[in-house]
């Protein structure tokens, strides 16, 4: 029986009480084998990152940590976000937020929700590339 099926019960148990999440800055030295061991992002929602030493396995928390993971509703998959999937999910979701934040400050607040508007309606558009083509044309009136 694996360790999160005998504490399911304890993971569904989030505690109201508030924590404090610390992140250790640096790499750390595994405590069963003293090698270096790796960092891997926890989500893009937040700058934390969990110890993952690859030689035995093992996943060390900092302070706050286990309550963090219990709170996002993934402290029974901590295995998934060593994973290459995982990794590259929260990648993506940078980018599109860094990009978000870009046309945010060109447009405008106001314009860019409505141009993203705009552009959700064009694409379940039937007729999405004649109206393309019609908002490009200089003149969508001329010969």
């Amino acid at each position: 029986m694996a360790w999160s099926e005998r504490n399911n019960a304890e993971l569904a148990n989030t505690t109201d009480t508030p924590y404090e999440l610390e992140d250790s800055k640096s790499a750390l030295l595994c405590p069963l084998t003293g090698s270096i061991m790796l960092k891997y992002r926890i989500s893009a929602d937040t700058d934390h990152k969990l110890d993952y030493s690859p030689r035995v396995g093992g996943v060390w928390l900092d302070k706050g940590e286990w309550e963090y993971l219990k709170e996002q509703g993934i402290a029974n998959k901590v295995n998934s976000v060593f994973s290459d999937h995982w990794q590259k999910q929260i990648r993506v979701n940078d980018t599109k937020a860094t990009f978000a934040a870009l046309y945010e400050k060109k447009f405008g607040k106001e314009d860019y929700q409505k141009v993203k508007e705009l552009r959700n309606w064009l694409e379940s558009n039937p007729n999405k590339a004649e109206l393309r083509a019609y908002l490009l044309a200089m003149d969508p009136y001329g010969s």
